[in-house]
This record gives C-alpha cells, sequence and structure tokens, in this order.
C-alpha cells in the first residue's frame, strides 16, 4: 500500500514513471490517460480507507478464479496462508 500512498501524493512523479515504463517498453503512452487512470485507482483503493491494504476472502477468490481463467497453472494457497493476519 505504500506505493499506491506515494502515487496518490506524488501524482506527477508517478505519473512521469509510469510513461517511461511504457516508452522504454515501446508502448504507447499518453500523459493524461494516465492521470485520469490514477485518479480512478485513487477512488477504487480508497474507497474503504477503514480496510485499505486488506484482502478479502472474496477479492481473494475472485483473483484465484481470474488467473486460473486466464490459463496460469498456479498451486492453491489457502486464504489462510497466504492472507494469515486477515484471517485471524
Amino acid at each position: 500500500m505504500d506505493g499506491w500512498t506515494f502515487a496518490f501524493t506524488h501524482q506527477q512523479e508517478a505519473i512521469d514513471e509510469v510513461i517511461a515504463q511504457m516508452q522504454k517498453a515501446k508502448i504507447r503512452a499518453n500523459p493524461a490517460h494516465q492521470a485520469w487512470m490514477l485518479a480512478q485507482m485513487q477512488d477504487i483503493v480508497l474507497a474503504k480507507p477503514d480496510r485499505l491494504g486488506i484482502l478479502t476472502r472474496n477479492d481473494y477468490d475472485n483473483a484465484l478464479r481470474i488467473i486460473r481463467k486466464m490459463g496460469s497453472d498456479i498451486r492453491d494457497i489457502a486464504y489462510e496462508e497466504f492472507s494469515p493476519l486477515v484471517a485471524q
């Protein structure tokens, strides 16, 4: 979460770094679009400030389902093992 916090408080620096990485990878880069994307992520990440950085079981299960649907062969990791502090 520290990375998101830094990006939200240093938006231009974060956008500049994303643009630099995109250009390095030869991906078309649009600073205005990246600024919009960062604003959208800020709304999502900070939507529940009291739960900041906490992975819910539902979100964990959804992420696993999506990864498997994409064809990735990942080992089964129980939610309680992956996120032990939350599972207590």
